[in-house]
């Protein structure tokens, strides 16, 4: 991909947007080192559930699903509503929120789509109450829920943005509590055949989960003293006409929206550095990727093999193994299952996360921060989002 023509010009660095804060709890506990390592490692907890019966995706016969839930929440016995709002309390508690008006913070909050079978869980009363509860000097009116059904990176992420750059609040919270482990959201997923039962390769594994990240202006996160995370330097959101169904409809929603954002951050393809996928579960998934990948990373023979054709080193008709192009990439839902309306604020996260576990290896001298990496909304919402996390370090610490 090329640069645009005219790169768009740069904003002066103090009125960046960073996160400052992050907060999670997931089948991996609230660590978000713990978190980035189990994602990088692919080390699931899902197991079977003999409780929950379901088609196999290869249509032989049934086996018990696979589901991943929190066993703190799953020892308590807890469901629903109760269940979301533990994950937000105990999320929201590691939010460092130390120096901050908190009559000046927004919170956006997603929740998970009333559409879907879960949808009763999410009570606005409920969830405002616990936010409440967690962040007592917070007034309501600076609440905002959010239904998941539309895609987070424009509703929340892109609007907080602008809020902050419009300097129409201090800082903004943005995250989400969701859970799909209930017998509801289970069978739900079973009548559809989506589900990954034991055995199989693909399907839906339920999770749960919450995330939190605290946006701020640079300026006003390094006069307080705040660590910087990253720096937000896109956000693209861009509708997918035909969500779910990329066997049929080439996929046209995730390609142009990372194409918006690598121009919005004056960006290459090749700076991408890391990707934070939650695609993948379903075989759907993996062909819009595939779909995505191939028009923003095209693979091609590399100069190597070309030269090697030339010589004739490679015999005629030996098979061509084009270099792969795409950055390192970490995917949730083979740790955490799918998390619903917390998949893209748990990614962002684990992308902070990352920047921080490259620059402890630089500092013992093993490898240089990437300077980029990608977070891709995808899944059932019926919107892309795109959104480029930049490392703060110094780019002479990053050559």
């Amino acid at each position: 991909m090329n640069r645009p023509a005219t790169p768009p010009p740069q904003p002066n660095p103090a009125d960046a947007i960073v996160i400052s804060g992050t907060a999670l709890y997931c089948a991996a506990g609230d660590h978000a080192t713990g978190a980035w390592s189990a994602a990088m490692l692919n080390l699931g907890v899902a197991e079977p559930d003999t409780s929950v019966i379901a088609p196999r995706g290869n249509g032989n016969g049934s086996a018990p699903a696979l589901v991943a839930p929190i066993g703190e929440l799953q020892a308590q016995g807890l469901s629903g509503a109760a269940r979301l709002a533990a994950m937000l309390r105990r999320a929201a508690a590691r939010l460092p929120l130390d120096g901050i008006d908190m009559t000046r913070v927004l919170l956006h909050l997603a929740l998970p789509p009333q559409a879907s079978a879960r949808g009763d869980a999410a009570n606005d009363a409920a969830l405002t109450a616990a936010c409440r509860e967690q962040w007592p000097r917070l007034p309501a009116e600076n609440i905002r829920l959010t239904d998941a059904g539309h895609g987070l990176a424009g509703p929340l992420l892109a609007e907080a943005r602008r809020a902050l750059q419009e300097s129409r609040w201090d800082a903004a919270i943005v995250g989400a509590v969701d859970t799909l482990v209930g017998k509801e959201s289970c069978l739900e997923l079973s009548a559809q055949e989506r589900l990954m039962t034991y055995g199989d390769a693909s399907g839906i594994i339920p999770g749960e989960g919450g995330a939190f990240v605290l946006l701020e202006k640079e300026r006003t996160a390094r006069g307080r003293g705040a660590p910087v995370h990253a720096v937000l330097a896109a956000v693209a959101h861009l509708p997918e006409p035909h969500a779910g169904a990329a066997d049929r409809h080439p996929a046209t929603g995730l390609p142009a929206a990372i194409s918006n954002a690598l121009a919005q951050a004056g960006l290459d393809a090749a700076d991408i550095g890391g990707m934070v996928l939650s695609a993948g579960q379903e075989a759907v998934d993996s062909l819009e990727l595939y779909q995505t990948t191939q028009q923003i990373w095209p693979w091609k023979i590399s100069e190597r093999q070309r030269l090697a054709l030339q010589l004739e080193e490679i015999e005629p008709g030996a098979a061509i193994l084009p270099d792969d192009p795409l950055p390192t990439n970490l995917r949730t839902y083979r740790a955490f299952g799918e998390l619903g309306a917390a998949t893209l604020p748990l990614q962002l996260v684990l992308a902070a996360e990352w920047f921080a576990v490259d620059r402890r290896w630089s500092g013992l001298g093993l490898a240089a921060p990437r300077r980029h990496v990608l977070v891709c909304e995808t899944g059932d919402a019926l919107h892309r989002g795109a959104v480029i996390l930049s490392n703060p370090v110094p780019p002479e610490q990053t050559a």
